[in-house]
């Protein structure tokens, strides 16, 4: 880039004009219709989590607020809409919960919260349908009022407003933070899925997927076996390390009284010589 500006006139050694001069010049933004990955034609050109422009995949993760489990995972093409066909992936979501609640009859979906990255008027009124409540804020609603909407988007877009200023829908917005950014960072992050080595989306949504299942295994653990993780398992062992050596002690204790005793009153009564009158 210094040197596109020295070639233009421009000092660069000014870093301040160098990034104006890179902002304006023509051809600087990327377009995946120009750009391809010759060894990975389905990665797309998009920002990474630090802000850089790469070729990169999209995953997503749809999470139950109350235990915290990943129902759905699966990675998206880097330039994949989030409001595009959402209300598919919900449909999905909400077929596999049904499926594992089966027999549980007040098991339903109820409500679905996001950020506002997913808000469309169309996706969300089609989400409306299957009796869902979705609190997703929307970045845009001032202007979206001054559109001549529809009757059914437009009480579709009501129901969103007031959902996410009610106390529930807050809280719903709180575990949502809460829960899904866990398991993105324990996933991607912790997980090593940020900078996963395979290609293709099927490929990389089958990865995920098995992260995604561990992670759930993670909180499946705590509660059958008390413990979920190597150092919890560890502290655990040594807990019961220090149990069974106080029980052994213990033990010693009560056999070397018991041997006193024996030593003290048995062995001299049975050793007794009778004296004669």
């Amino acid at each position: 880039m210094k040197e596109l500006a020295e070639k233009e006139g421009i000092d660069p050694q000014d870093e301040g004009a160098v990034r104006s001069f890179d902002k304006k010049r023509p051809g600087r933004k990327t377009s995946n219709q120009e750009w391809k990955n010759p060894h990975d034609p389905q990665a797309k050109v998009g920002r990474t989590k630090d802000g850089a422009c790469d070729m990169i995949y999209k995953p997503e993760h749809v999470t139950d607020l109350e235990s915290g489990a990943i129902v759905q995972a699966e990675v998206l093409e880097g330039d994949h809409a989030d409001t595009r066909a959402l209300s598919e992936r919900v449909a999905c979501a909400v077929e596999v919960v049904n499926r594992i609640v089966a027999n549980q009859e007040d098991a339903v979906v109820r409500s679905l919260a996001a950020d506002k990255g997913y808000f469309a008027v169309e996706e969300i009124a089609q989400i409306q349908e299957f009796d869902i409540r979705t609190v997703i804020g929307d970045a845009h609603c001032a202007r979206r009022r001054k559109q001549g909407l529809a009757a059914p988007l437009r009480k579709a877009l009501d129901r969103a407003a007031r959902a996410v200023k009610s106390q529930s829908g807050k809280a719903l917005l709180r575990q949502r933070g809460m829960h899904l950014e866990r398991s993105c960072e324990h996933v991607l992050d912790e997980g090593g899925m940020r900078r996963a080595t395979l290609r293709g989306e099927e490929n990389l949504t089958k990865r995920h997927k098995i992260a995604a299942a561990c992670f759930n295994l993670s909180l499946l653990l705590p509660t059958l076996l008390g413990v979920g993780t190597q150092k919890q398992w560890i502290a655990s062992t040594r807990r019961l390390l220090q149990a069974v050596i106080a029980c052994l002690y213990g033990q010693a204790l009560r056999f070397r009284n018991s041997l006193a005793r024996t030593r003290n009153i048995i062995l001299p009564n049975l050793f007794r010589i009778p004296t004669t009158a």
